[in-house]
């Protein structure tokens, strides 16, 4: 089969979880033999021109024009230049199908192609919900976001979906989202097919400690994020500083974003300070050894948690979780780890949550959660769902 994906950025250009998922969904089909495609869009001024390798995958990236980062005053120019770089991919090799991820670029691409391909949408985060939730960083007046910003996005997502011979959602929330945003019959033709994760044996905690130059002899809470108001790293901050006094732990937060200044203020001072490491961008290799090195993972989210993959990544290393109920979080957490949700926002039931766990035994045995990962949300589980998406079955 050949298949194209096309996706606003390129994960390894700007790290996001809807760039990550299409990434990998592209590496699966290609080590499944397919030849796959992938048409990134790019704010670089100078993007490498034509067709690149990567680790199989025929990469195309284009310029996206700057201003469309401020919505709607270049949605017609950003359009015509993904529809460009759309119909040349398309003229370059014909494809069996298209698999789009965001709903500009994939209008762009379905409009392009003709009969015979199969067109797949996936929403990770509906359009409207999206911008809603990061309006704190929309520099517009509330009046144009609510009258014209967010009814646009509604209708150009529509319309997406409506060209889409199928549409995919990683979770039931999702799916739930779309029926409320665009109607009960584009709502029911949503499939519901969760990410997964693929883990291999690593190293102990100690041996990944060593290796972080983490604290050998106590907790350490774990946090990665981007650093944005919705993700909720200031309920984390307030929490640990509840327990501060009484507690001996280093609490780690990994990622960047806007609030991370802010975010350094805050744990400069009181008795946080010292206690808090900000690490930044995290290198795939310092990804896997954080999740094995930490006592427990906490997912603090706001809102609009569309599925939560950063869940799969730590319980699949054996680590701890203890998270919000914001989202589709507890469509994972309520198969294996119930008892530590805590309401979103509420930074006294996050700090009860972590003194329970750093005061007894949590009860949370790293290769029972590896286990449930593994039989859950392996890939050998979920990959067929994903065969019979692409029509491969």
């Amino acid at each position: 089969m050949r298949y194209l994906v096309a996706v606003d950025r390129f994960f390894e250009d700007l790290p996001g979880g809807g760039y990550r998922v299409a990434l990998d969904l592209a590496l699966c089909m290609r080590r499944a033999g397919h030849s796959v495609g992938m048409l990134c869009g790019s704010v670089d001024s100078d993007p490498p021109a034509g067709v690149q390798e990567y680790r199989g995958i025929h990469l195309v990236r284009y310029r996206i024009p700057r201003l469309a980062n401020h919505f709607p005053l270049s949605l017609v120019q950003t359009a015509s230049v993904m529809t460009d770089a759309v119909q040349k991919f398309l003229a370059w090799q014909r494809w069996d199908v298209v698999h789009a991820h965001m709903p500009v670029s994939g209008l762009a691409a379905f409009r392009c192609i003709g009969p015979g391909i199969r067109r797949v949408y996936t929403v990770h985060s509906p359009a409207r919900a999206e911008a809603e939730a990061n309006s704190g960083n929309v520099r517009r007046s509330s009046w144009l976001r609510r009258r014209i910003v967010l009814p646009a996005l509604n209708r150009l997502e529509r319309a997406t979906l409506r060209r889409a011979d199928r549409i995919h959602a990683l979770s039931a929330f999702t799916r739930g989202m779309v029926e409320r945003l665009h109607g009960s019959e584009l709502g029911s033709r949503v499939e519901v097919v969760p990410s997964w994760f693929s883990g291999q044996a690593g190293p102990s905690q100690a041996e990944a400690r060593a290796a972080l130059h983490w604290p050998a002899g106590k907790p350490v809470v774990l946090s990665i994020r981007r650093l944005v108001p919705r993700m909720g790293l200031e309920v984390l901050l307030a929490a640990a500083e509840r327990i501060a006094a009484e507690k001996d732990f280093t609490l780690v937060i990994g990622g960047e974003g806007a609030l991370r200044p802010e975010l350094e203020r805050k744990a400069s001072s009181g008795v946080l300070r010292g206690r808090v490491v900000f690490m930044g961008r995290i290198s795939d290799r310092e990804l896997d050894l954080a999740y094995r090195a930490a006592s427990v993972f906490v997912l603090p989210t706001m809102a609009l948690e569309c599925f939560g993959l950063v869940l799969l990544e730590a319980l699949g290393r054996g680590c701890p979780v203890i998270a919000s109920r914001a989202g589709a979080i507890p469509e994972i957490m309520t198969q294996i780890l119930p008892q530590w949700l805590f309401e979103p926002g509420d930074a006294e039931g996050l700090a009860i949550a972590l003194r329970r766990f750093l005061s007894v035994d949590s009860g949370m045995d790293g290769a029972r959660l590896e286990h449930f990962v593994e039989h859950t949300y392996g890939l050998p589980v979920i990959w067929p769902a994903y065969e019979r998406l692409f029509g491969l079955r």
